[in-house]
């Protein structure tokens, strides 16, 4: 949602189906021809067609086709270099964390493995605090400022702010990620940002 709302500030979107458990709608999906394993569908613009075989995509494939669709703001911004590290940056979100937390990786720990609620938590908090040190440090290497790279929102931002959400709403203890802090709270002064969050959805 930020990335869209950073790239496409004068479009809308709607959520055509959404639920009150945090997580995703893999297992909701009722529109023919997407599966139901699946995180998330395509996004495409019928002026640019969605060109791949696959008609499911991840976020980072949706992302970097909003990226060559919308070179301007450049959410991988500099060098060659520079958008690597923005890219592993967000990656560290992307594959690090979200995917071993993803919801349905959740119900199957507590549906088939019977492990109960606060061995779930333990199990979140692991991944996130895991993904997001490892995250502070890849940022001390960077160039710093007041985003995850730099003095302008990125890729890697798009994917952090959602994950900081969804640890807070997990009830993780944020308090030793004061760099993530800042980097919340700066990217949240953006309209882009503080709309696209869960709690900011219509219900």
């Amino acid at each position: 949602g930020a990335h869209l709302n950073l790239k496409c500030p004068d479009q809308s979107y709607v959520i055509l189906e959404g639920r009150e458990k945090f997580g995703g709608t893999w297992d909701l999906f009722k529109y023919p021809g997407i599966r139901s394993d699946s995180d998330m569908h395509t996004l495409g613009y019928s002026f640019k067609p969605w060109v791949h075989k696959k008609s499911i995509a991840n976020a980072p494939a949706i992302m970097e086709y909003l990226e060559e669709e919308y070179p301007e703001p450049s959410l991988l911004p500099g060098s060659m270099k520079d958008r690597a590290q923005i890219r592993a940056l967000a990656n560290i979100v992307a594959c690090d964390i979200h995917p071993i937390n993803n919801l349905r990786v959740r119900l199957y720990l507590e549906n088939e493995m019977q492990v109960d609620k606060q061995k779930q938590k333990l199990w979140i908090e692991n991944w996130i605090f895991s993904g997001f040190s490892a995250y502070e440090k890849a940022y001390k290497t960077g160039p710093k400022g007041k985003f995850s790279y730099g003095d302008t929102p990125t890729m890697a931002d798009a994917c952090l702010i959602p994950q900081m959400a969804n640890a807070r709403r997990n009830e993780c203890d944020l308090s030793n990620f004061t760099i993530l802090q800042s980097i919340e709270l700066e990217c949240n002064r953006f309209e882009s940002f503080s709309r696209a969050l869960p709690d900011n959805q219509p219900r």
